[in-house]
C-alpha cells in the first residue's frame, strides 16, 4: 500500500475536537501506513505534488465545504485516488449519505471498506459531489452567524429557518429534466441532489444514491406558510415525496432558469447565479464506503 494524503482543514466544525489529528495520525502509525497531511487553504498544485510522490487514497478530514474543494481539485487530474471522508463539519451530509458518521468509522472504511465509482455534478467548470442548490435553506445556511454554527453545530441551521419562515419569499423559475421542460411556476426552494441528505435533513431525496448516473431533483413549490410548515415537517420525516406542493424527478441533466438574485449553494458553498444547466458526469470519482 502507497502513501495516504490526509487533507484536514483545522477550522472545520461546530465544536473543533482537540486531538482529532493526532487520533487519525496515530490510526495509521499503529496499522505502519505512511501518510503525508496538507492543512486547508492551500492550492490545487499542493495536492497535485502529493500525488505526484506517491499518495494512492486521499482523506478529508473536513466538513461538505473541505470535500467541495478537493472534488474539485481532483477532477483536474488524470486518474484521481480514492478518496475517504472523515467528518469533522457541522452537517456532513455526503459523508452521512454514505453512512459514515464518525472520524472512526470514516478510517475503518477507508482502509476496510468497498470502492464505489461515485456521480459528479458538473456546472460552469465548476463541480458538486452532494448538493446544487437555490432557495430558502441556501438563504438560511449563507445567512446563519458562523459563530453560532460552531457554537450550535445543526441546531444553528433549524434556528434559523425558524425565525424566517413566515418572511420566506417565492421565486419564479423555469425547470428542464432532460431536455424536458418539467414545471414553471414559483418555488420556495429547489435542490439536485446525489445522496439522500443536505442542509442537515437526512431524507430530502430518499430514492437518490451516489452511484446511479443520475441525480435527483427535489422542489418545494409555492404554498401558504401553513402548507409550508407541514410540507417541511413531512422532509423531517421523509413523507414528502407525494405531497402535492412537491415535485421530484430524476434525471442527467438539470436547466435551471429564475431570478439572478436567488441565493444558491454548492456543497455548502456559495453557488453562482442562475441559469444554470448541471450535468451528471456518471461515476467519475472513486470513495471508500
Amino acid at each position: 500500500m502507497g502513501k495516504t494524503l490526509i487533507v484536514h482543514n483545522p477550522a472545520a466544525g461546530p465544536l473543533k475536537i482537540p486531538g482529532t489529528l493526532d487520533y487519525i495520525q496515530d490510526y495509521l502509525r499503529k496499522r505502519n501506513l505512511q501518510a503525508a497531511l496538507l492543512s486547508t487553504p492551500f492550492p490545487r498544485e499542493a495536492l497535485y505534488r502529493r500525488l505526484q510522490e506517491g499518495a494512492d487514497r486521499v482523506l478529508v478530514a473536513g466538513g461538505d465545504g473541505t470535500l467541495n474543494m478537493v472534488v474539485n481539485y481532483l477532477m483536474d487530474w488524470p486518474e484521481p485516488p480514492p478518496l475517504g471522508v472523515l467528518p469533522l463539519g457541522t452537517a456532513n451530509d455526503f459523508a452521512r449519505g454514505l453512512g459514515i458518521e464518525s472520524v472512526a468509522a470514516g478510517l475503518e472504511k477507508a482502509f476496510g471498506g468497498e470502492i464505489i465509482h461515485v456521480d459528479v455534478g458538473s456546472l460552469f467548470g465548476r463541480h458538486f459531489i452532494n448538493v446544487a442548490a437555490g432557495g430558502f435553506l441556501c438563504e438560511v445556511a449563507h445567512g446563519t452567524d458562523r459563530r453560532l454554527k460552531k457554537t450550535l453545530g445543526r441546531l444553528a441551521y433549524y434556528l434559523k429557518g425558524l425565525v424566517e419562515l413566515s418572511a420566506v419569499e417565492p421565486a419564479e423559475v423555469q425547470v428542464k429534466v432532460d431536455g424536458r421542460e418539467v414545471f414553471a411556476g414559483k418555488i420556495f426552494l429547489f435542490l439536485i441532489l446525489n445522496s439522500p441528505r443536505a442542509g442537515n435533513f437526512p431524507r430530502l431525496a430518499p430514492h437518490a444514491s451516489p452511484d446511479d448516473g443520475k441525480m435527483d431533483l427535489l422542489i418545494i413549490k409555492e404554498c401558504p406558510p401553513p402548507e409550508l410548515m407541514g410540507v417541511l415537517l413531512k422532509v423531517l420525516s421523509g413523507r414528502h415525496i407525494q405531497d402535492p406542493n412537491i415535485l421530484y424527478r430524476k434525471g442527467e441533466a438539470f436547466h435551471m432558469a429564475g431570478p439572478r438574485e436567488m441565493v444558491t449553494d454548492l456543497d455548502g458553498e456559495e453557488g453562482p447565479s442562475l441559469p444554470w444547466q448541471v450535468e451528471i458526469l456518471p461515476r467519475r470519482l472513486k470513495f471508500l464506503r
